[in-house]
């Protein structure tokens, strides 16, 4: 375990050498982190939940949780999460605002691009890191790209576009 930096980000491999010892950097860091979620945050979270009364405050109570969670994974992806959930909470207040007046063709422009940007979005911060490597393999040029923060937000970007990016249709086709 020498030269391993156990205090590392989870996608930051400082001080890992060839051998494959970075592995043990990421799982000493989500080791800590799973033991933290299952035996401070969640009960923290609940009781919090269960003491508020009216809905919005927890609404708001759920929402500041949620963004400890996500910035406590990761602050570098926080901003990307923020960006999704603006994007399709605007998105679908202009649909209901489209729909209440009566303007179905303002509201199909607006569910059209909400998922035109999430379409965008998700393929940017999927497949730009995979076409680097590519151009990078067929020219011999070489990217500044963080493989390994590339490979982490792989592992989650997926899932956020699909739970953020079903708001718009559950609102346009009014489920």
């Amino acid at each position: 375990m020498a030269g391993v930096c156990r205090h590392a980000a989870p996608y930051d491999r400082r001080g890992a050498g060839e051998e494959g010892r970075s592995g043990s950097v990421i799982r000493i860091r989500y080791g800590i982190q799973f033991k933290y979620i299952y035996f401070f945050f969640l009960p923290i979270t609940l009781t919090g939940y269960f003491m508020l009364r009216s809905v919005k405050s927890r609404n708001l109570w759920l929402l500041f949780m949620s963004c400890f969670f996500y910035i406590f994974g990761g602050a570098v992806f926080f901003p990307i999460i923020v960006y999704t959930v603006l994007l399709n909470y605007a998105g679908g207040c202009l649909l209901a605002c489209a729909r209440a007046a009566g303007r179905e063709m303002l509201g199909r422009y607006v569910f059209a691009g909400t998922v035109v940007l999430n379409l965008l979005s998700l393929g940017y911060w999927k497949y730009t890191g995979f076409l680097m490597q590519i151009v990078s393999d067929l020219t011999g040029w070489q990217f500044a790209l963080l493989e390994n923060t590339v490979t982490l937000l792989l592992l989650g970007i997926s899932v956020l576009y699909v739970v953020t990016g079903t708001y718009n249709p559950f609102i346009y086709f009014q489920f």
